[in-house]
């Protein structure tokens, strides 16, 4: 991603509304083969597996060949067994050797992928393009001195680190005849590491030559993603389907640490009486910007914040006019907020706010970036899914970031009644929600959406807020 450099934290709004915005979609994978076979064990024997004599597998391959073996003690069933031994490093890190002694004479599954030992600190993730090669696998018995030898196997594979929530499904895809994508899911303790004893899971051809893994519980593990075989390698994708999201207002998902401009959102609380029809106005619409192009459009809710209830919501009053007007009888008198947003991150401007004929509010400014997320129930390793602003980069202005939300559990509009709204419910002076804030209103909900708008509370502390997005994912 490229950052925009400003010289002054005192920003004109268009500035402020050309910040890039990083969107995810789902991933443009190369699917290649690791290296697989089924291998008879004695129980009681001790065994040596090792790597040796690797290279590269192309002779523009910049970074040298590294293996990761894994040793699967496969279920009746298949698609699934136990992770009984794994990884293991010698000669630098770049191969591979540990001793594993079974309990069962059966025959056990390894796989060879490529790892990253040479380019990151330890635990190495297995599943590297970048060091993919040819190598010697030896199984050594200790026991008897046997040994036997695969001579030039081909390895590869490309690894993902998913969140996931239960029911969540991974699809390995593609549109080519010719490619088979094969993928395994190793479960980590709650970080990045594989451990052994774990469940490990592996699917080729669940629909055609795509692959799918499905998960009956939240968790996080390893996605690695190969090839059938080294003839079948090939282009596709691949996807956390049906993962947290956050989207813009045109429907586009947002990564995460996403850079949005947080710009003004008015608000004020005004006392309205009770049994009486109170005129609410946005009046005298004006640009914020000689160089705006669309033309200023209110949208204008009164809210009673101790119900968390929206009252009365309106975007054009009448026909013709892109001002809002309501008129609320309320229950009771009191103080209720009244907020103004722009309908459209391009339609901000200035307004006067008007109650039962009295100008209360004169050329404020109104905008506000719409957001569509998409939160679900449950915790993976300890968190529940929330969105949060932080600091943006040390040369963008970090302004005051404001979340209001209007959520439903069944679209991303603004219309399910509903009003949570927060300020400073993150680190330092940053805003955060998340689906727990929604479930307090409304018990037994599956799903946390609606419309999320972010803005600041004046146009005096506008900036730019990363996104941060907690939930399932994958990299």
């Amino acid at each position: 991603m490229k950052y925009m450099k400003f010289k002054s934290a005192v920003l004109p709004l268009l500035a402020l509304l050309g910040t890039p915005v990083a969107h995810a979609h789902d991933t443009p994978e190369r699917f290649l083969s690791a290296w697989r076979t089924y291998q008879r064990f004695e129980a009681g024997r001790a065994y040596t597996i090792s790597t040796t004599i690797l290279g590269r597998r192309d002779s523009l391959q910049w970074e040298p060949a590294a293996t990761q073996v894994l040793l699967i003690d496969p279920d009746d069933a298949s698609g699934s067994g136990r992770l009984v031994a794994h990884g293991g490093t010698a000669n630098d890190r770049l191969e591979s050797r540990f001793s594993f002694r079974p309990t069962v004479t059966k025959d056990y599954y390894i796989v060879v992928t490529s790892s990253d030992t040479n380019t990151s600190a330890p635990p190495a993730k297995l599943g590297d393009p970048m060091q993919c090669g040819n190598a010697h696998l030896t199984i050594h018995d200790n026991t008897s001195g046997f040994e036997e030898q695969f001579v030039n196997i081909s390895f590869c594979g490309t690894s993902h680190f998913i969140r996931h929530h239960a029911d969540e499904c991974f699809d390995a895809t593609t549109s080519s005849t010719r490619t088979d994508p094969y993928i395994f899911y190793f479960p980590t303790n709650g970080f990045t590491d594989i451990v052994d004893d774990s469940t490990v899971r592996w699917n080729n051809d669940f629909s055609a030559k795509n692959s799918r893994l499905c998960f009956p519980n939240e968790g996080s593990g390893w996605i690695l993603s190969t090839a059938a075989w080294v003839t079948s390698e090939g282009t596709g994708e691949v996807d956390l389907v049906g993962h947290t999201r956050l989207l813009t207002e045109s429907s586009q998902p947002i990564e995460d640490d996403a850079l949005l401009p947080a710009t003004s959102v008015y608000r004020t609380f005004v006392e309205l009486r009770a049994n009486f029809p109170n005129l609410i106005q946005t009046a005298n619409l004006g640009k914020r910007d000689s160089f705006q192009g669309s033309a200023p459009d209110t949208v204008l809710y009164v809210i009673d914040t101790e119900t968390h209830t929206v009252i009365a919501r309106n975007d054009d009053g009448y026909p013709g006019s892109l001002a809002s007007q309501l008129i609320v009888v309320p229950p009771e008198t009191k103080n209720y907020m009244v907020l103004v947003r722009a309908r459209t991150r391009s339609t901000f401007g200035n307004m006067d706010l008007v109650v039962n004929g009295a100008v209360i509010a004169r050329g404020r400014p109104f905008a506000g970036e719409i957001l569509r997320p998409a939160l679900k129930p449950g915790l993976i390793n300890g968190a529940e899914d929330c969105i949060e602003t932080r600091l943006p980069p040390s040369n963008m202005p970090a302004g005051n970031p404001y979340f209001a939300w209007f959520p439903n559990s069944s679209n991303s509009g603004d219309t399910g009644g509903r009003f949570i709204s927060n300020d400073n419910g993150g680190s330092g002076s940053n805003a955060k929600v998340c689906f727990s804030d929604f479930e307090a209103l409304s018990e037994g909900i599956t799903r946390a959406r609606g419309m999320l708008v972010l803005g600041s509370s004046t146009s005096s502390t506008e900036g730019i807020a990363r996104i941060d997005i907690t939930g399932s994912s994958h990299d």
